[in-house]
């Protein structure tokens, strides 16, 4: 979840992410004005048939909505970041590694005291840090005030648009209605070969060729 800036731990309500019954509402008008809009769901697991889910973003043109629903992280504390700690204390006292090498062997040979503790900086990642999560919609509230959204005639847009369907649909006891567009299959059918489809590159090869 994004940073609101305030060292509080709510978060950033502008321009996007939901909280109360009444701003889902108000997306669900907005998104109707539009022919087609863009969903994305966070889940448990890739198992759309038992998952649960817990994010479900929403966009069209000029309009982005996040909707964290039993979402475990607040708004980043502190994003990850690389840091420089001196090895005795990284590796810790137990590890060869956190002695300098020409008293390495001491160490081998269960001196430790006469080995000499290496200070050397061991450049490393820190994991982020977050705030406590907000207080956040109940999935059953949700999945309800989206039905109209869901079960209109607006096309959907999705990556892998089967999988985050079929993970609401559930939700309904029946099929969320088209038309589906699926850019894994419109990056299929631009180039057949590819290794991979995941997001991530194929927006960046989208810029390269567009750019």
């Amino acid at each position: 979840m994004p940073e609101d800036g305030s060292g509080g731990s709510t978060l950033r309500r502008t321009p996007h992410v939901l909280l109360t019954l009444p701003e889902v509402e108000a997306a669900v008008a907005d998104l109707m004005r539009h022919p087609h809009f863009v969903i994305d769901v966070e889940t448990t697991s890739l198992n759309a048939r038992t998952n649960t889910v817990t994010w479900i973003g929403l966009g069209a043109y000029g309009s982005v909505y996040m909707i964290p629903m039993g979402h475990t992280k607040g708004c980043v504390k502190k994003a990850k970041h690389k840091a420089k700690t001196p090895a005795f204390f990284f590796y810790g006292p137990l590890d060869r590694r956190s002695y300098t090498p020409g008293t390495q062997r001491h160490f081998d040979e269960g001196r430790i005291d006469q080995a000499k503790p290496s200070y050397r900086a061991v450049e490393h990642w820190v994991e982020a840090t977050y705030f406590d999560p907000p207080k956040q919609l109940r999935p059953e509230v949700v999945i309800e005030a989206l039905r109209p959204l869901l079960f209109s005639d607006r096309g959907k847009i999705g990556h892998n648009v089967k999988f985050d369907l079929s993970s609401l649909s559930k939700y309904y006891k029946k099929e969320i209605p088209g038309p589906y567009h699926d850019t894994v299959l419109v990056r299929h059918t631009l180039t057949e070969d590819l290794m991979s489809y995941e997001l991530k590159p194929l927006v960046w090869d989208t810029d390269n060729r567009t750019g």
